[in-house]
């Protein structure tokens, strides 16, 4: 092709947008909202995860109780999802149910923002196999169990929207305030990821202002002016409040080591993994992280191929003004690969959430628009999609038909319809029905499961401590750290008593946090210790596997702990002196 006829394809944005408006159209919105949020949160996986979901939960509750994120317990992450939580806590009394409500509503929005966006840009047929797939790798990447990274893709795709350039100036400071807001929202949640999506809005800012043609280009102090400034503005008014408050109560190294020098030392050694082997068979999903990257190069192909013929035939009309859709093309893409940099070092699905989420809107918009490419293009195009629905599908029946990895002694499925179709105090399994009649945070609203060994410690644990007893979970060898349990600490209400409750490769195995964790453990006396050994056999090609020959915490527990109860692999030891 000589030459990109953008005004030759594609579906009008005003008529679609025009459809969303009115009762009608958000109507079809909230309808749209609640069903997705019903369909992902019944299909979400009925077991609670003993660490990731756990250090959420003990988070909040440790939130919850007056303690603060860095300076009280170590988190590398930012204050935005505990708070929230938090408050459902304080509002509703601590649950799992509020906690899986708040990811099924970030997931929802997900959905219906797929879906907005690519009806802006696309037919319907395009727009409604995005939010299908958009749903179906919603699932397969767990993120119904997951409220962060849901969060950080629904802001991540609204702020590279709203970034793209309109000439109405009022409605392009607007926008620039409402993408600044969203930008410092997702700091809240993630600070990495918060500077990370203000870094790809200005630099999609700047590329889309190159784009532009001479005439209508804004100079650089209009830019700031009505762009720039306002984006700041916005996010300053969030940020800079949040971080007096938080300098007014807690010293600055605690954030800086928890989120920057153990980060920068540590992360990379202690939890990279290389990227996966090509493969077929349950692992096939993640074959995905290799269709990504074609994905973006061809919208940023199409968005290079516009500029330069273009400039080529500047006299034609029609190639003077980039259409909004392209403009998005790069925004977002710029984004996803911003997003995208902690993949580079624990490379997997898991580590590329936002990018899989906007590439599925980058690949609505190419289908939309693949008259522009030529037939090898297109042809590849067409391949990616598959496969990426394929990966896609792949990952979603492992959720559905399989038991969790870390959970397999449960042996529990959860199929679609018999989630939908059992009571929520009822369970498949009758070994659970009485755990389901029984009042903790994990049953309370609606009953989630945790294995045998954990039910019958929480029961152990909740008849033989009180409120305020501190609780500590640990290894049966602290020199090598992988995972650790943290859902005990929330099952039972009790806080940690150490501010190492989260565990990771070179932290807990260190011989200095273990100094301090015994100081803690020393000072509050925790009157039970519970060692979780399901992590012994877990193995990463990473520094999680290296034994540091530290045993100062192992010694300290020996010397003062005795064994009085053991279920499978937790061993609960009380204090003796």
């Amino acid at each position: 092709m000589s030459q990109i006829a953008v005004k030759a394809t594609g579906v009008s944005p005003e008529t679609n947008r025009s459809n969303l408006r009115g009762g009608r159209g958000l109507f079809e919105l909230a309808l749209l909202f609640a069903g997705a949020a019903a369909v992902l949160f019944l299909l979400s996986n009925r077991v609670v995860s003993p660490f990731d979901e756990g250090i959420l939960l003990t988070g909040a509750m440790r939130t919850a109780a007056g303690q603060i994120l860095h300076k009280d317990f170590y988190y590398d992450y930012g204050p935005g999802q505990l708070y929230l939580l938090a408050g459902w806590f304080k509002l509703f009394g601590p649950s799992v149910l509020a906690e899986r409500l708040t990811n099924a509503f970030f997931c929802s929005g997900v959905v219906v923002t797929i879906y907005v966006l690519a009806r802006r840009f696309c037919g319907r047929v395009l727009t409604a196999a995005a939010m299908v797939l958009c749903i179906v790798w919603l699932i397969g990447l767990m993120m119904p169990e997951s409220m962060m990274y849901p969060a950080q893709s629904l802001l991540a795709l609204w702020t590279s929207w709203l970034v793209i350039p309109v000439r109405d100036d009022g409605v392009q400071r607007r926008r620039a305030l409402g993408a600044g807001f969203l930008a410092a929202m997702m700091f809240l949640f993630r600070y990495d990821k918060g500077l990370g999506i203000v870094a790809a809005n200005f630099m999609a800012i700047a590329i889309m202002r190159w784009m532009q043609p001479p005439a209508v280009r804004r100079s650089p102090k209009e830019l700031i002016a009505r762009e720039i400034g306002p984006y700041l503005a916005a996010f300053s008014i969030i940020v800079i409040p949040a971080a007096i408050a938080y300098l007014s109560v807690a010293p600055i190294y605690d954030l800086l080591y928890d989120v920057v020098i153990y980060m920068a030392k540590y992360y990379r050694v202690g939890r990279g993994q290389p990227l996966p082997k090509l493969q077929l068979g349950p692992m096939f999903r993640e074959d995905a992280v290799y269709l990504l990257p074609i994905i973006l190069v061809l919208g940023f192909w199409l968005a290079g191929r516009w500029v330069i013929t273009r400039r080529r035939a500047a006299a034609d009309e029609s190639a003077a003004q980039a259409p909004e859709w392209m403009n998005l093309l790069v925004s977002l893409g710029i984004a996803a690969v911003m997003l995208s940099a902690r993949g580079l070092v624990r490379a997997g699905v898991g580590a590329v959430c936002e990018c899989i989420m906007a590439c599925m809107l980058i690949v609505a918009i190419l289908l939309e628009h693949r008259a522009l490419l030529n037939v090898w293009l297109r042809a590849l195009l067409i391949a990616t999609t598959i496969l990426l629905v394929v990966t896609g599908m792949v990952a979603a029946r492992i959720q559905l038909l399989y038991p969790t990895r870390m959970h397999d002694r449960i042996h529990l499925a959860p199929l679609a319809v018999n989630w939908i179709l059992t009571p929520n105090r009822q369970p498949p399994r009758a070994e659970f029905r009485s755990w389901c009649q029984e009042d903790t945070p994990i049953t309370r609203g609606f009953c989630f499961l945790l294995d045998e060994d954990h039910m019958q410690a929480i029961r152990y644990l909740d008849a033989h401590t009180h409120p305020g007893d501190y609780l500590y979970t640990g290894l049966p060898h602290h020199d090598r750290i992988i995972m650790n349990d943290n859902v005990l600490y929330f099952a039972v209400q009790r806080l940690p008593a150490v501010r190492w409750s989260q565990f990771d490769p070179f932290l807990e195995n260190r011989a200095d946090i273990q100094q301090e964790m015994i100081g803690s453990l020393e000072q509050r006396k925790p009157p039970y210790v519970v060692l979780d050994s399901e992590y012994d056999n877990v193995w990463e090609p990473n520094g999680s596997s290296v034994h540091t020959g530290v045993h100062l915490l192992d010694n300290y527990i020996a010397a003062h702990y005795k064994a009085v109860q053991q279920y499978g692999e937790l061993t609960i030891l009380q204090r003796q002196d």
